[in-house]
């Protein structure tokens, strides 16, 4: 079983990026060979008065540690990501280092978190991870999730499946390159 930590990144009130990743911890959670949980800037408590303070996240900390691998769910900011999704992230550095990373950009616009996605590989690369090649695009996300639930699930359950193998196969590589060759990163 991979572990996988699951990403929501946005703090905003009735934000659609909470309804996305709920759904992809769904179709994780159908998988025999991913066990994944999810974190958001909600469920930690997330606190900008103290910014950097990793020490006021353990349970965080041990969630990302015991991670194999992750998925990143944001929203797509004036071509950005979100400031919370970032914050989330700086809160841990050793223990992304040589763990995949898939990638679900959200945006109410048609490019579906193209630019939010693209921005975010340099950050995710200087934290360690190697980043999958099949991204989730959710782009109108306004007319694709109404309610809190996908119009069509069985087309986007698909997409979740094909980045969640590109995923799995990375995560049971990279583990095994982590358990079985040295590296000044990990032992």
């Amino acid at each position: 079983m991979l572990k996988t930590l699951i990403y929501s990144g946005s703090a905003r009130q009735g934000n659609y990026t909470q309804h996305v990743a709920q759904f992809v911890l769904e179709t994780a959670q159908r998988h025999d060979d991913v066990e994944a949980e999810l974190v958001s800037p909600q469920t930690i408590g997330l606190d900008f008065s103290n910014e950097g303070m990793e020490s006021e996240y353990p349970d965080l900390r041990r969630q990302v540690e015991a991670a194999e691998a992750y998925i990143l769910v944001g929203p797509e900011y004036n071509h950005g990501y979100s400031g919370s999704l970032k914050y989330m992230l700086d809160l841990n550095l050793k223990q992304y280092i040589h763990k995949p990373v898939a990638m679900v950009g959200v945006s109410a616009g048609p490019f579906g978190g193209t630019r939010m996605i693209e921005a975010l590989v340099n950050v995710v690369r200087e934290l360690g991870m190697v980043v999958t090649f099949s991204d989730l695009n959710v782009s109108n996300v306004q007319q694709e999730v109404v309610d809190g639930k996908f119009q069509d699930p069985d087309k986007w359950r698909q997409r979740v499946d094909d980045m969640l193998s590109e995923l799995v196969w990375m995560g049971k590589t990279l583990k095994h390159g982590r358990d079985n060759i040295s590296s000044k990163f990990h032992q």
